[in-house]
């Protein structure tokens, strides 16, 4: 049996939530811990399952790009085989066996973007660039993905077959995806439907739950303290 683990390492500077490294652990096998009636006694805190530090250590594997960080956005495609991975200004395919790299996509901000971003007083550092803070599965042939794009949040699709981001079918990201990427966001699809809760704006200070895509209207909350009020959005 295999467990998946996940360990993140910080070394953000200055304001933005630490940056991300990804660790994988690939673990081998698995002690099962149950106590007596632990089934019948729901309130019983020993774990089901548990894992000694010596076979963690022992079955470490690791997956990094030099130049690449903020490994933060993960989608499991188990029947694939496969871990996807949105970092910052790339998506990654991974095995999950040996968790090295099946394929890649660089998706940067261009230039022009981190210009804006850099005169509308954000960071060169830590803020101008695209980080891909949405990735997930759309239909049984595209994956829809979103990016911050140096503060000016994009979408676009991944053709599954090619593992290629069309470049011309690119969507205004705005209430899909937050501009900031230390704000906390989350999203779902259901049925071709994206559901999303984010800021809606440059400045942080618009909260929305959005309806998208699909063959629908989108919908979202109006900015009423009656509808969310002193909000704090937490990441899924």
């Amino acid at each position: 049996m295999i467990l998946l683990g996940l360990r993140w390492e910080s070394s953000f500077p200055s304001r933005m939530a630490p940056q991300l490294a990804l660790s994988v652990f690939l673990l081998t096998s698995l002690v099962l811990s149950t106590e007596g009636s632990a089934v019948s006694n729901w309130w019983n805190l020993v774990p089901r399952k548990t894992v000694p530090y010596h076979e963690l250590k022992e079955g470490t594997k690791r997956f990094s790009m030099a130049g690449v960080s903020n490994y933060t956005t993960l989608t499991l495609a188990d029947r694939k085989g496969l871990l996807y991975v949105g970092a910052r200004e790339a998506i990654f395919a991974l095995s999950i066996s040996t968790m090295e790299m099946e394929e890649a996509i660089l998706w940067e901000a261009p230039a022009e973007r981190k210009a804006e971003c850099i005169q509308k007083g954000r960071s060169n550092q830590t803020e101008c660039f695209n980080y891909i803070r949405f990735l997930q599965t759309y239909n049984s042939s595209h994956m829809y993905t979103c990016g911050t794009y140096a503060f000016q949040p994009k979408c676009g699709y991944i053709d599954l077959a090619t593992f290629s981001l069309d470049r011309f079918s690119f969507e205004e990201g705005k209430g899909k995806c937050p501009y900031d990427p230390a704000k906390g966001y989350t999203s779902l699809i259901v049925e071709e439907e994206l559901y999303s809760a984010t800021h809606n704006n440059f400045l942080g200070t618009d909260p929305v739950i959005l309806r998208n895509l699909g063959p629908q209207y989108p919908v979202k909350t109006e900015h009423l303290p009656t509808w969310l009020n002193g909000e704090m959005l937490q990441g899924d």
